[in-house]
């Protein structure tokens, strides 16, 4: 008996195979980048609520120790006079500014971005538009 002769063959990955993981590769890239953008806005959105609360209880104390609130629309002033100075609010992507009646003693919290919702907190800690 003769023996069988060994055919030569080639092993690799048709082009085929290759196009359909690519194709996959650029689905799930795809996918994975729209979730990300969607994660990365809402942390900073809920950093800016985190930020609005931690302005209303500044606020709350300076009306405690001055008898009224504090009103100013620039961020500098507002580190200044309600965090002494300690926080900084220039890294955030929204800016922040209060308004309000000090004949009224109401105030309002704004958070602006630049192509979003404007967030707000008034003195009865709602977050309406004011």
């Amino acid at each position: 008996m003769k023996p069988l002769a060994k055919k030569n063959l080639v092993k690799g990955f048709t082009l085929i195979e290759l196009l359909v993981v690519v194709a996959i590769i650029g689905v799930l890239s795809a996918i994975g980048i729209v979730a990300y953008s969607g994660i990365s806005e809402s942390s900073k959105r809920s950093q800016a609520e985190t930020t609005l609360q931690s302005i209303y209880l500044a606020q709350q104390e300076y009306k405690s120790n001055n008898g009224g609130y504090y009103y100013n629309s620039n961020q500098t002033n507002i580190v200044n006079n309600l965090f002494d100075g300690v926080d900084d609010l220039s890294g955030q992507e929204y800016t922040f500014s209060i308004t309000g009646n000090a004949n009224a003693g109401t105030m309002c919290i704004r958070a602006t971005k630049s192509g979003s919702t404007t967030l707000y907190l008034n003195h009865l800690k709602k977050k309406t538009n004011c």
